[in-house]
């Protein structure tokens, strides 16, 4: 079971706390931070302390803790100046358990 963002603000760490209180009274195992948490280095949170979030969810006394996913857009990883590996390795910190990779397609219709 997964929770999307559907009521969650990625400008305030209320909000991401929220969106894990919800989905551990209901059960949810995961929860997505979407792509909006950074701005153009998807090493560095723009508005909320990732690991805190990571912390909040993984509380003992939590009765079903909640782990967190980062959705991040491909052509931020593909053009950053950081390897995969070491960017990856700075989530491993954080202690998230999971990275959704994201793409934009767009066409046009004449």
């Amino acid at each position: 079971k997964s929770e999307g963002d559907f009521f969650y603000n990625n400008e305030n760490i209320e909000s991401a706390l929220r969106l894990v209180d919800f989905a551990s009274v209901y059960g949810i195992e995961y929860v997505l931070l979407s792509e909006s948490w950074y701005k153009n280095d998807p090493t560095v949170s723009r508005y909320i302390d990732i690991s805190a979030v990571v912390q909040y969810a993984d509380t003992e006394s939590r009765s079903n803790k909640v782990g967190i996913w980062l959705e991040v857009h491909h052509a931020t990883l593909a053009s950053h100046s950081h390897s995969l590996d070491s960017i990856f390795q700075i989530y491993r910190e954080w202690g998230v358990v999971g990275v959704k990779h994201t793409s934009a397609m767009y066409s046009t219709f004449e």
